[in-house]
């Protein structure tokens, strides 16, 4: 797990493959003295690119799986630039 996240994994991906939650990756990482931070995730975020895919009509998991980050990454950075975010699959 260490290793995986100091050579750029995101503690989502983490805790994907080690099928459990990303929390329980962060406080390893952290029991271990790895600063943990949110960096990776969003340098692996193409934010126009998720901005296109949103208004293209997918969801903000289907963003998510695109970039392997999570779904609430997506949501901040989509409402970090403007983008207002669907309350319902009706909105589609």
């Amino acid at each position: 797990m260490i290793t995986g996240y100091t050579e750029g994994k995101s503690t989502y991906t983490l805790a994907k493959e080690f099928c459990c939650h990303k929390n329980t990756v962060s406080g390893i990482l952290k029991k271990n003295g790895v600063t943990v931070t949110n960096q990776k995730a969003i340098n692996k975020l193409d934010v126009e690119g998720a901005i296109a895919m949103y208004e293209n009509k997918c969801t903000l998991q289907m963003i998510a799986d695109k970039y392997k980050v999570n779904p609430q990454l997506v949501a901040r950075s989509l409402r970090a630039n403007g983008v207002r975010i669907r309350s319902g699959r009706w909105e589609y």
